[in-house]
């Protein structure tokens, strides 16, 4: 039975090590382009994730100018998108996934070895974009058909109030990625910006 639990444990380590090689050649290698406004909005979280994970990365801000002479030719149509080895990746979401399990090899920004602690964070996420979506509409009111005189300062303020309490126990560790977008949605004015980049990414 020793031998057993000996050699299981040798395996789990041999594969938490192998993962952690992995990342450090992926983030070595890798020529990563994130590609934005010069906003905060859905590329602060990503730009943030990037850092905390320890990627160099170009930092590319878009006016609105370029933005509309690229749109014909972007996945979706939309910003952020993340360059990878000439490989695009779209949808802020997914983008911060992908960073979390392609480059931290402390395996601390997204738990993928524990399916049900991935799909709490997952949740969490989700309930990220639900957050956004009356903001969206008070944003961008005239798209949506409504009136400016329906959304005054009076009635939206204390409906993007939103107060983040400590998360559960067990979650901690795996919120960096997700706190970001959830304190991004959760005031009426943009976050504290970072240091912009330009080739290497530093908080």
């Amino acid at each position: 039975m020793r031998i057993i639990v000996a050699t299981a444990a040798c395996a789990a380590a041999c594969l938490w090590n192998a993962r952690r090689v992995r990342c450090m050649i992926r983030r070595r290698l890798a020529r990563v382009r994130l590609t934005y406004f010069d906003i905060p909005g859905l590329g602060e979280p990503i730009r943030l994730t990037l850092a905390l994970a320890g990627v160099p990365f170009t930092d590319e801000r878009l006016t609105r100018e370029q933005f509309q002479a690229a749109k014909p030719t972007l996945r979706f149509g939309q910003v952020p998108y993340l360059t990878v080895n000439d490989h695009e990746f779209v949808q802020s979401g997914a983008i911060l996934r992908y960073v979390a399990v392609a480059f931290d090899a402390s395996g601390t920004l997204y738990p993928t070895a524990n399916p049900a602690l991935a799909a709490s964070v997952d949740a969490l996420m989700d309930a990220c974009y639900d957050m956004v979506v009356g903001k969206k509409v008070y944003t961008y009111r005239s798209r949506f058909g409504f009136p400016d005189e329906i959304f005054t300062p009076e009635v939206t303020e204390p409906a993007f109030r939103i107060i983040w309490v400590n998360p559960p126990n067990g979650y901690s560790s795996f919120l960096h990625w997700v706190a970001f977008m959830c304190r991004l949605h959760s005031v009426s004015k943009p976050v504290t910006k970072t240091k912009r980049c330009r080739a290497t990414s530093t908080l």
